[in-house]
């Protein structure tokens, strides 16, 4: 087993082995480290009464009065958060780790990660279903939707979608996800040669209901950063169309 604390002496054990280490912890807030290919995706959530913020650059979740903007605390998490969600109900707020490869659990009454999952490389963004049983995690390098059951808290599948996905959005109305390409469009690659998904599969709709068939909507714009579903219509973000 592995007992390790914030900051400190942990103690690290493999019975089987007759393997004791003491290892030293040190918090990672201490040893910062920036990659500004790390975007933040979904980086906001309102927790019970509480706008909780994932840090990205920081391994930390910021908590925040949301009609002051007082600080309330901090909870360190894993390597470059960059999404967070939560659903009224849920025992826990889920954060995707673009460095750490996974999704972690921050219990809300005791606001301390409990938990995390692996679901694939570089997690990009995060969102859940209505009744927050399923989170549905962009895998920005995979080109990939990861799908984790929140109750079980396993990784139940993989979507192949499209080039670098970022944004997503779920429709409720239609139980689809749709999921955007976030460097759609860029043609020029030199000194790599033409990729066509980036120009073609802008933004995948996974449709939910029917198993999770792809389709695509193409050429909808360059550099998409955002989705959002209202009375039926979607509204796209792009950086330049």
């Amino acid at each position: 087993g592995l007992v390790l604390k914030a900051h400190g002496e942990g103690l690290f054990e493999v019975d089987a082995l007759d393997l004791r280490r003491t290892i030293s912890v040190v918090p990672a807030v201490d040893v910062p480290f920036e990659h500004y290919n790390y975007y933040p995706g979904h980086s906001m959530a309102m927790v019970e009464d509480e706008l909780w913020l994932a840090a990205v650059y920081s391994p930390e979740v910021i908590r925040l009065d949301p009609e002051t903007m007082d600080e309330l605390g901090r909870i360190p998490v894993g390597p470059w958060p960059v999404a967070i969600a939560w659903n009224p109900g849920m025992n826990h707020a889920v954060v995707a780790h673009k460095a750490g490869d996974t999704l972690g659990f921050v219990e809300v009454e005791s606001r301390r990660l409990v938990d995390a999952v692996w679901v694939g490389d570089e997690p990009s963004n995060v969102v859940l279903d209505p009744q927050g049983r399923q989170a549905f995690v962009a895998l920005s390098t995979e080109g990939r939707v990861a799908v984790v059951d929140l109750e079980t808290r396993a990784l139940e599948r993989r979507i192949e979608t499209n080039f670098d996905p970022l944004a997503m959005v779920y429709d409720e109305t239609d139980d689809r996800l749709f999921v955007a390409s976030h460097r759609s469009g860029d043609v020029d690659r030199s000194p790599l040669e033409p990729d066509p998904r980036t120009s073609i599969f802008d933004i995948a709709v996974v449709d939910l209901a029917d198993g999770g068939t792809v389709t695509w909507i193409e050429e909808v714009g360059s550099t998409i950063g955002g989705l959002s579903v209202n009375d039926g219509v979607l509204y796209v973000a792009t950086t330049r169309t």
